[in-house]
């Protein structure tokens, strides 16, 4: 949890390409985590009793590939860099390759799925989501062909009007309309501007909002109406066991009995 909350601090105040460059607390931080996982590896493989058996368990290779790569970033890399004798990292590596390492710092994200671990309610969430992983494919390849086929038809249509040159000038533009304005509407001045950094952005940020505000929105829903239908069950059957304790009670007495006595199996 801690590794969780540090990665947005470090994305937010280190902008060093790799660690060497980066302020002395960041430096303290990546060390003092990479020797805690590192630790925390270490211990779980010599708990096994037979030592390839860790190659059985999902959650242990996981977190020892995550290891490999946090190991390779903290240690390695910045100990070669140390031995080459480099003032900086612009020194060893052009502008290309310095994006590269950073866009590799997103695999830092892998990190967290030790929360899964951690909160096993998480767990449960990710598999019903892949057990509804087709209806949903079905559903948006569905959804996109109708978005397709509008896209076409308004294209032709609006062929010599301004609402075609401002928004149907192609079908690629026509179908980025549709979609934004049709489906995501409050988010398309965010889709928009992401889409300025590149092409490749657009889809990664619409995915973010179909994945986000329709489908876990849409199951939180779920959870709550199923919630809401267990507890209006549950409440019912109360109501009806204390009204059938409650009649039962009146007959015993109109019968003068004890109400409060245990009953034979004569009466």
């Amino acid at each position: 949890f801690l590794n969780a909350i540090w990665l947005s601090i470090d994305i937010d105040n280190n902008s060093a390409a790799v660690l060497v460059d980066a302020s002395p607390i960041f430096i303290v931080m990546e060390n003092l985590f990479c020797f805690f996982f590192t630790g925390e590896l270490l211990i779980r493989f010599f708990a096994f009793a037979r030592k390839r058996d860790c190659c059985k368990d999902f959650w242990f290779v996981f977190d020892c590939i995550v290891n490999i790569y946090m190991v390779g970033e903290t240690w390695i890399l910045s100990l070669i860099l140390l031995l080459s004798d480099v003032t900086t990292t612009e020194a060893v590596f052009d502008a290309s390759a310095l994006r590269i390492i950073r866009m590799v710092k997103i695999l830092r994200l892998s990190r967290m799925a030790k929360l899964l671990r951690a909160i096993p309610e998480l767990s449960i969430v990710i598999k019903a989501i892949g057990a509804a992983g087709r209806s949903m494919l079905v559903i948006a390849v569905f959804c996109l062909m109708v978005v397709y086929v509008f896209a076409l038809i308004l294209r032709q249509v609006t062929v010599g009007y301004g609402v075609g040159t401002q928004y149907f000038s192609n079908v690629p533009q026509a179908v980025n309309n549709l979609l934004l304005y049709g489906i995501i509407p409050s988010q398309r001045d965010l889709v928009d501007a992401t889409s300025t950094v590149g092409a490749w952005m657009w889809p990664v940020i619409v995915f973010f909002f179909f994945f986000v505000s329709i489908t876990i929105m849409y199951m939180l829903v779920g959870v709550l109406v199923d919630v809401m239908r267990v507890t209006s069950q549950t409440e019912k059957e109360g109501i009806t066991i204390s009204y059938l304790a409650h009649e039962f009670r009146d007959k015993m007495e109109q019968l003068s009995c004890n109400p409060d006595e245990p009953i034979s199996q004569f009466e």
